[in-house]
Parts: structure tokens; C-alpha cells; sequence
């Protein structure tokens, strides 16, 4: 979602890790997670151009550190029912792995607007870690994200960080 909210541009990583943490070499960082979702649509064409786009998203993130949780679930749209709620099955998987990796961290920068991620954020801060959390713009992000108002930031706050 951060991706598509962008409409194109990428973030440098590194650069933003060292703006927020004062980091001198980002790259030490551990525990690079993000996830992508391979949709299938009626026309092959359009799930062959969008498999296309999302593979060069993976290596552009697989460049900067990351290890990547693919997702699919043979429909358009990432969407599954648990519990009688709607869920994004790549939101899940990441949410899935930031519990895993819980007590690894002392602190976390989540990239999201998306309210799913309230309460294993909530967690992390319970836990004693430091969570910081950049959206893209206002229209993408929850209100339940923005409950968290001195932790989240959004990503224009970071100029230096959005290659065109």
C-alpha cells in the first residue's frame, strides 16, 4: 500500500533509517520485513503486467535489506474473512512476523496507515519498544494510526527520502 499510495516514486531506505534513528550505517539495521501481494485478475495480460511491476518493487527492496513475504490468494484483492472481518492476507503476514520477532527489537518503524496494524503496534509500545509509524498522506491513513500522534509522521515529512 505505501507503494501504490506513491503512485511511482520509491523511498531510500537507508536514508530515511538514518534521518529518523541517526544511524551511520543504515544497513546494520536487522530485520527488514515487507510483504507483496501477487494478484490474479480475469485478464492474464493485466496479472502478467502487475507481476511484472511487483517484481521489480521485491528487488528494489531486496537491494535495500529487505526479505520479502509474498502473498496470493488466486483473486484481485488481497482481502480474506477472519472472524467475520475483512483483513488484507499481506497485512496479516507481516502482522504475523512482527509478533514472531516481538522481542528482537527495541525499536520498530512501521510503514503504514492501515488500522490493522493499531494493535500489534500497541503491543510493541506495551513491550517497551519504540515504534515509529510513517504514512503517506492523510486520506491513507486510519484514524486508529493516527491515535498515535507523537510516534507517526508522514512520509512528505521526509522529502530527502522520495526518489522520482
Amino acid at each position: 500500500n505505501i507503494y501504490t499510495g506513491l503512485g511511482g516514486y520509491t523511498i531510500d531506505f537507508n536514508l530515511l533509517i538514518s534521518m529518523i534513528y541517526g544511524v551511520e550505517n543504515p544497513r546494520k539495521v536487522s530485520g527488514r520485513y515487507a510483504t507483496i501481494f501477487y494478484p490474479v485478475y480475469d485478464n492474464p495480460h493485466k496479472t502478467k503486467h502487475v507481476f511484472q511491476q511487483q517484481t521489480r518493487l521485491k528487488q528494489s527492496l531486496i537491494d535495500q535489506g529487505f526479505e520479502i513475504l509474498e502473498t496470493e490468494n488466486g483473486s484481485n484483492k488481497a482481502k480474506s474473512l477472519v472472524d467475520d472481518k475483512e483483513y488484507d492476507i499481506d497485512d496479516q503476514r507481516l502482522i504475523a512476523k512482527m509478533k514472531e520477532r516481538m522481542n528482537k527489537y527495541d525499536k520498530a518503524l512501521v510503514l503504514t496507515g492501515d488500522k490493522h496494524f493499531a494493535s500489534i503496534i500497541k503491543e510493541y509500545q506495551q513491550t517497551g519498544i519504540d515504534v515509529t509509524i510513517i504514512s503517506i498522506q492523510p486520506e491513507d491513513t486510519s484514524t486508529e494510526i493516527l491515535a498515535f500522534d507523537q510516534h507517526h509522521h508522514y512520509i512528505t515529512d521526509f522529502w530527502e527520502c522520495i526518489e522520482l
